[in-house]
């Protein structure tokens, strides 16, 4: 067997252990891992004793779950990445396979330690105290992770060993993977990563920030409105690293299709008409708060109104998503254009914020929200037209 033989076996490897790992993260670990839980304390489950329904536990999960939240979406989005990567060779696709299979073997090693903690008095107090400042001895512990640690190993041998098959297959030194003009591996990474950070992570800790030290209705109406509304509809509690996975997905598959503009466009209107439909769906079938966890007539009304605010900036962000892999997949963009537009993001959700605090209600931190999409979705729209318009001087 020649050495471009065992090359190309050991490329083909890493894609089917990453493959493997990115279905294990997806099917059996998921986003919503120590969010399900949360639930199950918070909401009063029958399927949880009801001494193990304590604050010390609600606090240990809400904390893990912001750390695994994160790891995980980069995670998912990395390992995503890396496959397409090396599928279709985009120039540092072998960095992102690395950079993957570390990823993987963190989120990992966040399930494990969180399962060995689990039934540690010591670390709920001192979570508890940090969270809230209370510290008490009465209350036990829940064991609710049993059998994840051994998928967590699992996924920890299979990144260890794509690792090593990674560094083995010299990728970064094959000629395919390093083409002066072809679409890098890592462009599509940073942007949804940074995009992922900006627009899931930062803001919605800036609106919780915002609307906790405002008052405690529309927290109360915040919290109603995600766990009532929003966490157990499918594809609405779907979390950006999610929508940004299929994004990508539909515009290398048409940017691989058809000629570049028709595939921008496409690209485009595809998701953008899907997510009408779900708009659409939800917007018909809204769930009902009334007489269900609530009572008070004014909470009631700031999460219905503000319900219609989160279709309207799904459909806005989805459309900004969309707008800016179109720019970098199919026009070939620069994507430190995106790391600045969606650095401004950031600053106008900011902005935006604390202009919404001076009102009452949560609808209006919504809309500040797609404000600051619909102007960043502007932003890229003419960056596209600007780029298509110097490429046709040139050919002329």
């Amino acid at each position: 067997m020649d050495k471009a033989s065992k090359t190309m076996i050991r490329l083909m490897s890493v894609l089917v252990l990453c493959s493997i790992n990115f279905f294990i993260l997806l099917f059996f670990f998921g986003s919503n891992l120590f969010q399900n839980i949360i639930n199950l304390i918070s909401l009063n489950s029958d399927k949880l004793p009801e001494e193990e329904k304590n604050l010390y536990n609600l606090q240990y999960y809400l904390f893990f779950n912001d750390i695994y939240r994160f790891f995980y979406s980069i995670t998912i989005l990395a390992i995503f990445i890396a496959v397409i990567g090396v599928f279709l060779r985009l120039k540092y696709a072998g960095r992102i396979c690395v950079l993957a299979n570390i990823c993987a073997i963190l989120t990992s090693v966040i399930v494990i330690i969180a399962r060995i903690l689990e039934s540690n008095k010591g670390v709920h107090k001192a979570i508890t105290k940090l969270s809230l400042g209370l510290v008490g001895d009465d209350f036990v512990t829940a064991r609710i992770l049993p059998k994840i640690p051994v998928l967590a190993i699992i996924v920890i041998v299979i990144a260890i060993l794509s690792l090593s098959l990674t560094k083995s297959s010299n990728i970064l030194k094959i000629k395919l993977y390093n083409k002066a003009n072809g679409l890098s591996a890592a462009t599509i990474f940073l942007t949804g990563m940074y995009g992922y950070i900006g627009i899931d992570v930062l803001r919605n800790k800036i609106t919780y920030f915002i609307i906790n030290s405002k008052n405690l209705g529309s927290l109360n109406a915040l919290y109603y409105l995600r766990t009532y509304f929003l966490e157990n509809n499918v594809v609405l509690n779907w979390p950006i690293s999610y929508i940004l996975i299929v994004i990508i997905f539909v515009s290398l598959m048409y940017d691989r299709i058809f000629k570049k503009k028709m595939a921008g466009i496409l690209s485009v209107l595809i998701p953008s008409i899907l997510t009408i439909i779900i708009i659409v769906i939800n917007f018909i079938n809204k769930p009902v708060i009334f007489g269900r966890v609530t009572i008070d007539l004014n909470i009631c009304d700031m999460v219905d109104i503000a319900y219609y605010s989160v279709l309207v900036n799904y459909l806005i962000t989805s459309l900004c998503l969309n707008l800016m892999f179109v720019y970098i997949i199919s026009i070939r963009g620069n994507h430190k254009q995106m790391f600045i537009l969606i650095t401004c993001n950031i600053v106008l959700n900011i902005i935006g914020q604390l202009i919404a605090r001076n009102f009452n209600g949560i609808a209006i931190h919504f809309i500040m929200w797609s404000v600051a999409d619909f102007i960043t979705s502007i932003a890229v729209l003419l960056l596209t037209i600007k780029t298509h318009k110097v490429r046709k001087k040139r050919l002329e």
